[in-house]
């Protein structure tokens, strides 16, 4: 799925219509760590970095490492939930992402990268409490933490929420929904929400007031 397809999603997004991703291997020191996430050139991939940066620099070039020569020219694509549109911001081999901006704990963004190759993703594994606010209308976030597994539980939600999980072999869209009193259905069952791998990120439509995500770890 090209550039020119991504932004007809997000149209479609906008209007309120509404990865097979590598496995991810996460390391870590006390609470000092990195994950390597592998992607595939051309491809879409709709990631997360669930680990905030050391230093407290949560820009791009500091927490979001490509092969550097060889990816210029890729680009990543972080959803804009005020305007409804997508920011866009290109690598520069020797330099890193323009224009730099900040990546948030806890929000996801797409990648289309250049070359095949793993990134790494860098920072400090958060512990104890943390919380993420799903806003109203379409957010597009991730774990806080670097665990795998259903999220965001099957408590979390309104009568009528999607979570959207992208399937970056297929180029589409998997959906869980929300049904009151029951929870997540994947349209085959029962869930508590859509099995995320580590460093995923997924769209969460939110037909209700702001709902409150909390994750515990405590290694």
């Amino acid at each position: 799925m090209r550039t020119k397809s991504l932004l007809a999603v997000a149209a479609i997004f906008a209007a309120g219509i509404a990865s097979s991703m590598a496995q991810a291997n996460v390391y870590s020191l006390n609470i000092v760590g990195y994950v390597n996430v592998g992607i595939t050139n051309t491809r879409l991939h709709l990631l997360s970095n669930p680990l905030k940066p050391s230093d407290g620099n949560y820009n791009l070039t500091n927490t979001i490492k490509l092969q550097d020569p060889g990816s210029d020219g890729t680009s990543l694509y972080q959803w804009n939930q005020g305007s409804s549109s997508w920011d866009i911001f290109t690598w520069f081999d020797g330099f890193g992402w323009f224009p730099d901006a900040p990546q948030p704990l806890g929000k996801g963004f797409f990648i289309q990268p250049t070359l095949t190759q793993t990134i790494t993703l860098v920072g400090e594994v958060q512990t104890g409490t943390s919380t993420n606010t799903i806003s109203g209308a379409l957010d597009l976030l991730g774990n806080k933490v670097p665990v795998a597994g259903p999220e965001p539980g099957g408590l979390v939600g309104h009568e009528g929420d999607n979570i959207y999980t992208w399937d970056v072999a297929g180029s589409s869209w998997l959906i869980n929904s929300y049904f009151g009193g029951y929870g997540w259905f994947d349209n085959t069952a029962e869930t508590n929400g859509p099995s995320l791998k580590v460093a995923e990120g997924f769209f969460y439509q939110n037909t209700g007031g702001s709902l409150e995500w909390v994750k515990t770890l405590n290694p």
